[in-house]
């Protein structure tokens, strides 16, 4: 009876050591490989090979920027929806302002303020 966990130890170690050996050749394989990538279109067009001489073009002109008629403005209300019960909530102030998140876990159906550490 001695033999048949002694075979299966040879067997296991000879699997494990065969599996290590093929993913060497797999990784080297992969590492020194030179083919062009599959999914490079093999029908597609040549780059556009450079010029030693300049290829005469229209002189662009300016045209006018139309000025934006809208100016974007800054967040004054910000919302963090973490899960489907639980979000944040603060607005935005002066800097020296302390900052007074609000928490809800219950869908915002209600708000607890918080100090910015998230302490009730």
């Amino acid at each position: 009876m001695a033999q048949h966990p002694r075979r299966r130890r040879i067997i296991a170690y000879s699997a494990i050591g065969l599996f290590l050996l093929i993913d060497a050749a797999l990784i080297t394989s992969a590492l020194t490989s030179t083919s062009v990538d599959a999914a490079v279109d093999a029908s597609s067009e040549p780059a556009a090979t450079a010029s030693a001489f300049p290829v005469p073009r229209a002189t662009p002109t300016a045209s006018p920027t139309a000025e934006p008629t809208v100016m974007p403005l800054p967040a004054t209300r910000l919302l963090s929806a973490v899960s489907a019960t639980a979000a944040w909530r603060a607005s935005t102030g002066t800097c020296r302002a302390p900052a007074a998140p609000e928490l809800s876990t219950d869908s915002g159906t209600s708000w607890t303020a918080t100090d910015a550490a998230g302490r009730r």
